[in-house]
């Protein structure tokens, strides 16, 4: 060794194959060889996986370096962070990972701002690996580095719910942002519910129904509160697209195509607003009952080439005639005039071909960027109690959208490129 030079022992452990059950007992052997720092790779493609390498590493027996190979290894990277380890792995560019789902340093450093995270970071758990929820924290990131927060995103896989519940007390998770998969199935942690997430319906018996509960808020006994985010943010994403065009949803006729958790709180505030409401679904019983909370009709997906209407929301990918021909589309675009005004939620956050097709044909488009901008704007009050700053939101989303970091072949910008413009 030469005279500067400092020897470190690092012992290391391997698994391309599973995370052992006994994962704990393997790491206490390594520990009995003194290491100065002990690496473990394992598998980490599901919650199951990921779980017990997050145990090791909020008790480790030495300094520990933990990688997990899968898409929910960015969790115990960033976890590494607050807890000391000597390293993570990265990719350099993307395109150079070394096994699925690796992070590049560009995504560490701009997305999960990994030179922020330290002993007193806390974590704001964000449901989902896509880049719908990639965005999400990046921008929700951005908005905390702005407000001088401690608060960080940490992409959660969620897999067991009890499991999840355990995880999310003992990182003392700060809140957690629900992706649209597991809405149902993170529904019982909420053991109170905002005031606005049940309402009662426009049916004659009144039903109380209730919103999605996309967003978990921990309550001072250790319990969860339960709020609705998203559908409140596309509705905010439609209402400003609408003004901008001098309309309104006074009066308008609304058609909602698929129905999907979000349908009960969008088609909520639409009624509220002045909104004449049509569900088209092949589910004829769901979309009777839809119809019947909302005082709306209900219609097979067929007729809405017959019918006039203001408004299209594509809430769920419409299924497929199995009488039809299995070669066309499921949605063909033929219904759309340069009058309307067409939502969809199915493939954010990138514009879909049917919203292009609209774009074609003349329609005016609710951009996938709004409605994001609209939701995070709403997370942040809801997680933190003060508004998102307009000026860092807006800066970290052209900057997202137009580095190579998030690329046109990856998430395509908004069609319509303009300045991002919010309601007063």
């Amino acid at each position: 060794m030469g005279p500067f030079w400092t020897r470190i022992t690092i012992i290391s452990y391997t698994n391309t194959d599973e995370t052992p059950a006994d994962i704990a007992n393997i790491c206490d052997e390594c520990s009995k060889h003194d290491p100065d720092v002990l690496q473990i790779t394992c598998k980490a493609r599901t919650a199951e996986e990921a779980w017990p390498l997050l145990r090791l590493q909020m008790r480790p027996p030495a300094p520990m370096v933990v990688v997990g190979l899968g898409w929910a290894g960015i969790m115990p990277a960033l976890l590494g962070r607050k807890y000391g380890a000597p390293w993570i792995t990265a990719a350099i560019e993307r395109g150079g990972e070394s096994y699925p789902g690796q992070p590049t340093v560009r995504e560490l450093l701009d997305v999960y701002r990994y030179q922020e995270i330290d002993e007193n970071t806390s974590w704001i758990g964000v449901t989902g690996l896509g880049p719908w929820e990639r965005l999400s924290v990046a921008l929700l990131n951005a908005t905390f580095a702005a407000q001088g927060s401690s608060k960080r995103g940490l992409p959660v896989p969620v897999g067991d719910v009890d499991r999840f519940r355990r995880f999310a007390k003992r990182i003392k998770l700060r809140g957690v942002v629900i992706g649209q998969e597991n809405v149902e199935a993170l529904r019982p942690m909420a053991h109170e519910l905002d005031e606005n997430v049940r309402f009662v319906s426009w049916s004659p018996e009144g039903d109380e129904i209730e919103s999605p509960v996309d967003v978990l808020v921990p309550l001072d006994d250790g319990r969860w509160q339960g709020a609705c985010a998203f559908p409140k943010a596309a509705l905010a994403a439609l209402r400003t697209t609408l003004a901008q065009r001098s309309k309104s949803l006074q009066n308008a006729v609304v058609v909602f195509m698929g129905l999907s958790p979000s349908t009960v709180a969008l088609a909520r505030g639409i009624k509220k607003r002045g909104g004449v409401v049509i569900f088209a679904d092949r589910d004829t019983d769901a979309a009777h009952r839809y119809s019947r909370w909302f005082g709306g009709r209900h219609i097979r997906p067929e007729a809405v080439h017959s019918i006039l209407h203001d408004v299209f929301i594509l809430g769920a990918p419409p299924s497929v005639d199995p009488d039809g021909d299995l070669d066309a589309p499921a949605l063909h675009p033929g219904f759309l005039k340069p009058e309307m005004t067409v939502m969809d939620l199915t493939a954010l956050p990138r514009p879909s071909h049917f919203l292009t097709e609209a774009l074609t044909r003349g329609c005016t488009i609710v951009e996938p960027k709004r409605v994001l901008f609209e939701y995070v704007r709403r997370l942040s009050f809801r997680l933190r109690g003060e508004e998102a700053s307009y000026v860092a939101l807006k800066e970290a989303m052209q900057n997202l959208f137009a580095d190579v970091l998030i690329s046109d072949s990856d998430i395509h910008p908004p069609i319509v490129r303009e300045a991002i413009e919010t309601e007063a």
